[in-house]
């Protein structure tokens, strides 16, 4: 049931990645907050994608210093490890980006991901993210806090396409704001998800009335 409620936050947005990449509209998407993490809704989305639509996704967590990324199958998750290698001197240079090393695991939360070397030029990360786009039928990049983290706008310079993550007590000013920005970034805003919502009814006048 648990695993249910964590759903019905983001399933609507997920219904529509898949409807976008189905269409070829898109294959990547930025989750980003107004003020927090939006890390944990990223993966909820791109586990959701695999084991609901059998699509093959990508988390990407864009944070300097520290980009990391998994990779989800429909099966499980394949574990993937990057082999040491020098940073390219040109942006064309070819590099091997991933290599198979592990078997898929069972259990969705298990430490299976990637990190990028902390000193990766912004040419590399561009040529990663654009590498595990081709590579999967979605991409979920996991952006800084819009209002909180300069590094917001070349996390979505990357992926200008966004799911915002709107807490259900915030400011109608920052949410002014945050559109302005995105428009000021040339970001095209996807669609939003409320977090932290609590249902004033009872559940038993909820079940009544029908909306669950």
């Amino acid at each position: 049931m648990a695993r249910r409620d964590r759903q019905v936050q983001h399933f609507g947005a997920v219904t529509k990645l898949v409807q976008a990449s189905r269409d070829h509209r898109c294959r990547s998407i930025a989750v980003t907050a107004l003020y927090g993490d939006a890390s944990p809704l990223a993966v909820r989305m791109a586990r959701d994608l695999c084991q609901n639509f059998s699509f093959l996704s990508t988390w990407f967590h864009f944070e300097p210093g520290r980009h990391r990324w998994r990779q989800f199958h429909p099966k499980g998750i394949e574990v993937y490890q990057t082999a040491p290698r020098a940073v390219p001197a040109h942006p064309a240079a070819s590099f091997p980006l991933m290599a198979l090393d592990g078997e898929p695991v069972p259990e969705a939360d298990a430490s299976a991901e990637i990190e990028l070397a902390a000193d990766a030029p912004f040419s590399l990360l561009r040529a990663t993210v654009e590498e595990l786009e081709m590579e999967s039928s979605m991409l979920v990049l996991s952006a800084p806090p819009l209002l909180r983290d300069s590094n917001v706008a070349m996390a979505l310079s990357l992926v200008p396409r966004v799911i915002l993550c709107v807490p259900s007590q915030c400011d109608r000013d920052d949410l002014t704001a945050a559109r302005k920005a995105l428009e000021a970034m040339n970001v095209e805003l996807m669609g939003m998800v409320m977090t932290g919502y609590r249902n004033p009814l009872p559940k038993w006048l909820d079940y009544l009335l029908g909306y669950r």
